[in-house]
């Protein structure tokens, strides 16, 4: 039932035709959560910029009653382009004598239509923004743009990682210097703007009256940056010290997520709650939280609480680094915890935290990237 709500939910967003534009435009390429929030803001921004978004498959049945700013300038997906999509999926179906599948199906009709509408639309799309560049729809996305002439951007979306490279976009729009000087160094030549992170328009200067005694881990999917062995070995150590200070524990999964079934198996009858609900709600209630590198701990310090990290074996290092407080072995993360019982050491590290993710985390300038839009388009 589900999946057929769901398919009734894609239908809807399907046209016979697509309207030719009137005027050169920029083209937001969404596939995840963060590329539709940031999609919102920027085309409910009242810019004098023209800005149209397509929208993966995958994330077109995903969007909600306050994303009509997205519905409202969605283009390239036609009833056409998913009989191409379910015609070249058959003719692989044929070749390959696979059984068909719906995901596959999917994938199909995401090329037929990322690709077919960039060539159709060469001499009106002046930009392919995207959000990241591993997604096979914002791949095929640039390389689309790139192979008819077209100017492509990407927007940071997150603390930058090591599956962020190689890079292929013309520009990147950072969240600060500090990214920018890293991006640089790894692909000289890379033209890089700091706008800030955009869906982090104001710092939120939380202060609870009171913040839950227990830590707040948050999980990162394997092999991402960290292959599986690796990162749950790691989480172990975590979470193997949090119980030898606390009775139970907090996990926030990642979006994500292909990880939490062995997290819960290692924890076994230990205590421990899961909080999947709004991110800057289940922050705001912690007062530490710990991770191996999520963009989280960058977020921690602007609702009162302090971000530990722990990451061991060589990965901490100026690219993975998220907070001031670090740990590189289980020796180190035990210092940590009987440290942070003394009201000082506590107050200064929340201090240190806070300036240490103002650096990593400047707020979002949009004029500045619709102006660095603009006089690139010049």
């Amino acid at each position: 039932m589900r999946k057929i709500i769901k398919l009734l939910n894609f239908i809807r967003y399907l046209r016979f035709f697509d309207e030719k534009p009137a005027k050169p435009y920029y083209l937001l390429v969404v596939d995840g959560p963060a590329s539709i929030s940031i999609s919102r803001l920027i085309l409910e921004a009242n810019s004098i910029l023209d800005f149209k978004c397509i929208v993966s498959a995958h994330f077109i049945t995903r969007l909600k009653g306050s994303d009509n700013s997205l519905k409202n300038s969605m283009v390239g997906w036609q009833f056409t382009t998913v009989l191409f999509g379910l015609f070249r999926f058959l003719c692989l179906a044929k070749k390959y004598k696979k059984i068909p599948d719906i995901s596959q199906v999917t994938a199909m009709s995401n090329f037929e239509c990322i690709t077919r509408y960039i060539e159709n639309n060469t001499h009106y799309i002046k930009d392919v923004i995207v959000f990241n560049e591993k997604n096979p729809f914002t791949k095929l996305a640039v390389s689309t743009a790139k192979k008819n002439g077209i100017k492509t951007s990407c927007i940071q979306h997150g603390a930058v990682v090591e599956n962020y490279f190689p890079i292929f976009v013309d520009r990147y729009f950072t969240w600060s210097e500090y990214y920018s000087n890293i991006l640089q160094e790894r692909v000289p030549g890379l033209n890089t703007v700091c706008v800030g992170r955009l869906d982090y328009v104001e710092q939120v200067n939380y202060l609870a009256t009171e913040k839950n005694k227990i830590p707040l881990l948050v999980l990162q999917p394997a092999d991402v940056s960290i292959a599986r062995e690796e990162l749950l070995s790691q989480f172990k150590i975590v979470i193997d010290v949090c119980y030898k200070y606390y009775d139970a524990i907090a996990l926030r999964p990642h979006p994500s997520d292909n990880i939490l079934p062995d997290i819960l198996s290692y924890i076994g009858d230990r205590k421990f709650t899961i909080h999947a609900g709004l991110l800057g709600e289940v922050l705001s209630k912690y007062l530490i939280v710990i991770s191996l590198y999520s963009t989280v701990l960058l977020e921690v310090p602007f609702y009162g609480g302090l971000p530990v990290q722990y990451l061991e074996n060589g990965y901490l290092n100026k690219l993975m680094r998220r907070c001031d407080l670090t740990a590189e072995s289980q020796m180190e993360l035990e210092d940590i915890f009987n440290n942070v019982m003394d009201g000082v050491y506590l107050s200064n590290h929340l201090d240190f935290s806070k300036k240490y993710s103002n650096e990593l985390m400047r707020i979002g300038d949009m004029n500045k990237l619709f102006k660095s839009l603009e006089c690139a388009g010049v």
